[in-house]
Formats: structure tokens, sequence, C-alpha cells
């Protein structure tokens, strides 16, 4: 009888898992001669009746949109009552009519409004001196002018010229006292700004030049310094003269505008003193006041207060240009006004003339008899001529009376 093969697990596996081995022990066992024993079921726990819910804490109120606490409720509808009887249709067709009336008048209103504020010229808001952005603006002009200034002065060619060429001789007879090793180096020194990296070095390199050397190359620094504060002086003095041309031109620029002002006030008086005499030539009949008629002096005064505002306001462009156009344009209305007045005059003295001239009609139906000159009485005493024979007899004592 063969030996039973008890399966053994592989060794060093490393995927045979305890639980693998023990299924293949299990498989094993009917091999050996020994029954599988049935798994014993482990009892089960006693089941706990289940424990009554904890009550839980109050929810949290959700927390309201923005929207919701800041928009106010709606209003409610406004309950309209319908009528019921003729009468009250009556009356609500009234009192709607009267509200639809009160609403077209509103809106009516509003629209001419608004073109009122569309033909209105638009007067420009001024900004005052003091407002922030204005003084920014004034204190950033300032600076970049100021350095402008000191650009335009160091940098002036003649200015230039003038100290760069009293540098460079003391920076050459530098060089040709120190020799030709230490040329170059006092050169670049001496053109360094002054500071004490530039001054230490000079130290060392003055420190291996003999006393005679040492005493000359302090006579050049000396130099330099003086030409440097002669430099920075003429810059102070430049500033100074700068200052004073600004305060200068300011004053000038502020007394010829006085001066301008003065001068256009003066011609303005002038030339309304001119246009309101009506003795002179070119006065003129609509700045001319009126003896005892307020309503055409009060229109004077209202059309000398606009042209004063044309010349002194602040008016935009389009109202300048229609003023213009209107000063234009009024010597041909004046002439055509003339001429049309010329004309109803005329015609106004032909009516006088020949109202005077027309004949009354008891001359024509005077007695026989009568005065010399006196018209023939004509058939059928007390009754006029009618038709032809009358107009006949007009524009013949019409003709009588231009002969005499």
């Amino acid at each position: 009888m063969s030996e039973p093969t008890v399966v053994t697990p592989p060794v060093n596996t490393p995927n045979y898992s305890p639980r693998a081995a023990a299924a293949d022990f299990v498989s094993s066992l009917p091999q050996l001669g020994v029954e599988p024993v049935a798994p014993v079921t482990p009892p089960e726990p006693p089941v706990e009746p289940p424990k009554p819910p904890a009550t839980p804490p109050p929810a949290a109120e959700p927390p309201k949109p923005a929207a919701a606490i800041q928009t106010p409720p709606p209003a409610a509808p406004v309950e309209v009552k319908m009528p019921r009887t003729a009468k009250d249709w009556d009356a609500f067709k009234a009192a709607e009519k009267a509200r639809l009336e009160a609403k077209e008048s509103e809106i009516a209103k509003y629209k001419q409004e608004l073109e009122a504020l569309k033909k209105a010229p638009a007067t420009p808001t001024p900004i005052a001196d003091d407002d922030p952005r204005i003084l920014a603006h004034k204190k950033e002009a300032e600076e970049l002018s100021e350095k402008l200034r000191m650009v335009e002065i160091t940098q002036h060619p003649k200015f230039k010229a003038f100290y760069d060429g009293k540098v460079n001789a003391q920076v050459e007879m530098a060089k040709r006292i120190v020799g030709v090793e230490n040329s170059e180096a006092i050169a670049t020194l001496l053109k360094l700004p002054d500071n004490e990296y530039r001054q230490g070095k000079i130290d060392e390199l003055v420190s291996t030049l003999s006393p005679i050397q040492q005493s000359r190359v302090g006579s050049v620094l000396n130099s330099l310094n003086e030409i440097e504060m002669e430099r920075e002086g003429q810059i102070e003095q430049a500033k100074k003269d700068y200052v004073a041309y600004q305060e200068k031109t300011k004053a000038d620029g502020e007394k010829q505008k006085a001066e301008l002002k003065t001068k256009v006030e003066n011609g303005f008086s002038t030339v309304l003193s001119t246009l309101q005499n009506p003795k002179d030539k070119d006065g003129l009949f609509i700045f001319q006041e009126q003896e005892g008629n307020e309503e055409w002096n009060k229109g004077v005064e209202e059309r000398i207060n606009y042209a004063k505002n044309l010349i002194f306001g602040m008016n935009p462009p389009e109202t300048l240009m229609r003023a213009v156009f209107h000063a234009a344009a009024l010597p041909g209305v004046v002439k055509a006004y003339q001429t049309l007045l010329s004309q109803v005059n005329g015609l106004q003295e032909q009516v006088k003339g020949m109202t005077a001239a027309q004949p009354a009609l008891e001359s024509i139906a005077a007695p026989e008899g009568g005065e010399k000159g006196a018209a023939a009485k004509p058939k059928g005493e007390g009754k006029f001529l009618g038709g032809r024979a009358q107009a006949a007899g007009w524009i013949k004592r019409l003709n009588e009376t231009e002969a005499e």
C-alpha cells in the first residue's frame, strides 16, 4: 500500500497564504484515513433589542438668502371691486377716464421737459482748483518740469562744454603728475562721484608718490572741488532765475488778463451805447427801449444779457457758432424789414389819399340851385343813384377833385 501523500505548503512562496495552506491540508485528510469533521458553527450572540433612538438636536435653520433679507415683500394687489349696477359702471368709467387723463398729462409733461433738456445747450461743469485730481496733476507736472529743467541746464551744450573743459584740464594735469603707470587709474578715479570708495583709492595711489607729487595732486583735487562748487552754484542760480521768471510770467499774465477784461468790458459798453442811441446811424432799434412799453423793454434787457453771456460766459462752441451766423444774417434781415416797412408806409399813404378823395353820397343827391360845384340833382328827388350811374358819378367827382 502506498504511503499517503501529505500536501505540504510550498516554502518561500510569496503568494501562498495561510488560508490556501489550510484548504490543502483539509483536502489531504481522506488520503490519511481521517474523516473530516463537520465544522462547528459557533452560536450566534444574543441579539439585543434595539435601543430607542436618542432625541436628535434641533436642526439649525438654514440661512436666508441675502436677496430674501434685503428685498421687501411685494405689495399686496389692490382689490378692485367691479361695478354691479349701471350707476356704478358710469362712476367706474368716469374714474378710470380721469386716472388715464392724469397719467397722459404727466407723460406729456415729462416729454416736454425731456425735449427742453435735449435742446438746451450743454453747460460744462467747471472743476474746482482744489480738486484732488487737479492738485495731483499739478504736482506731477511740477516734478517733471523740474527734472526737465535740470536736464536742460546740465546737459546744455555750452554749460556742459564749459565745465567739462575745466574738469578735463585738471585731470590731464593729474595724469602728468603721477606718471604714465598711474595716469589711467588717477583719471578714472577723479571722474568718479565724490564718495568714500573714491577717496580711499586716491589715498592708496597718492601714498606711493613723493611728497611733491602728493602736494600737486592735492592742488588738483582742490581745483576740482572749486569747479564742482561753481557748477552747483550756477545750477542753484538757474533755479532761482527760473522761479523769478515764473513769478514774473504769472504776474504779467494776470495783468494782461485784467487789462484785456477791462478793454472788452469798455468795448461792450461803447458798442451797446451806440446801438441804443436812436440818433446814431449805427443804432439798432431791437436794443432801444420804448417809453411806457414794459414788455418791449424787458425783451431789450434779455437780449443785452444774452449778448453779454455770449462774450463773457462759458458757452459750448456750437452756441457761439450759432450766434455768429445769426449776427451775420442780421444786416440782411434788417434791410428786408426796412424795405417791407417802407412799402407798408407807402401803401398806407395811398389809402389815406384815396379815402380823402372819395365823395360823399349826400353831395351826389344835392338839390338844384345849391352851392357852386355841387352835383346836379338827379331825377327822383331824395333817392340815390344806383348801379353804373352811381359809379360814374363817383368817378366824375373824383376827377374833378384831382383837377382842382
